[in-house]
């Protein structure tokens, strides 16, 4: 997948794979990263919306993984059951539970609407994971997530990670169809982008319980976590 990324000059170009020794090589990429604030702009969501479809349009690969976003969530509950841990409180149980009762429903509501033709989706899309260089095109970085899924799903990322409100959201939904998005269409991208933050909220419990136990003080990464689940959730609770 990244090689073919590559060709497209959408991803650095790949020096050296061996993944039976763990080994990747990627070209050194030179550029700056977008602010939070740029990365809502109209004008960088146009931008982001053409550079999603020129992903999308890229060949699938034959044996590329294909993920839905109900295996996403199914993946990461069965990973928190294995960690075990502390047991939840009622409260955060019955959190828990709210949660994953709105997932299935949002899931169910998907699976009745016409399917979208998959794709090859990045799967992480967000400020940090692009290059930008003067004159060119955006460079996409850490393609370990890419999947083939619904496209929409990579809509779906750029928004969640960038906190966009629903205004910007639809606009970079319509920079993408090209044209004033539907009522329908609208409520599709809203329900995908509830089930992303759920997915991310999930993949950040995952990660703190793993960092759960001995000496957390001054644990940068941990806390920063910490503190995106806990907005996450928040978010999760009111936007369903």
């Amino acid at each position: 997948m990244l090689r073919c990324a590559a060709g497209a000059n959408l991803a650095p170009a790949v020096e050296r794979c061996e993944p039976r020794a763990g080994i990747l090589v990627a070209r050194w990429a030179e550029g700056s990263a977008w602010t939070p604030e740029q990365a809502a702009s109209p004008d960088t969501l146009g931008r982001v919306a053409l550079l999603v479809r020129r992903v999308h349009e890229l060949p699938l690969p034959g044996r590329a993984r294909r993920v839905r976003p109900g295996q996403w969530i199914a993946f990461y509950r069965r990973s928190l059951d294995r960690r075990g841990g502390s047991p939840p409180s009622k409260s955060q149980e019955r959190r828990r539970l709210d949660l994953a009762g709105i997932a299935q429903s949002l899931l169910d509501a998907l699976g009745e609407q016409p399917s979208r033709e998959s794709a090859l989706c990045h799967g992480d899309l967000h400020v940090q994971n692009l290059v930008i260089a003067p004159g060119a095109e955006p460079v996409i970085l850490d393609w370990e997530y890419a999947h083939v899924s619904d496209p929409w799903w990579d809509l779906a990322g750029w928004a969640c990670n960038g906190d966009l409100t629903w205004e910007p959201r639809n606009l970079l939904l319509g920079r993408y169809l090209g044209r004033e998005p539907s009522p329908d269409e609208a409520a599709r991208l809203r329900r995908l982008a509830w089930l992303y933050d759920y997915v991310c909220l999930l993949w950040s419990e995952l990660y703190l319980s793993s960092r759960s136990g001995g000496d957390t003080d001054g644990d940068a990464p941990r806390d920063a976590i910490g503190a995106r689940a806990r907005r996450l959730a928040e978010r999760l609770r009111h936007d369903h």
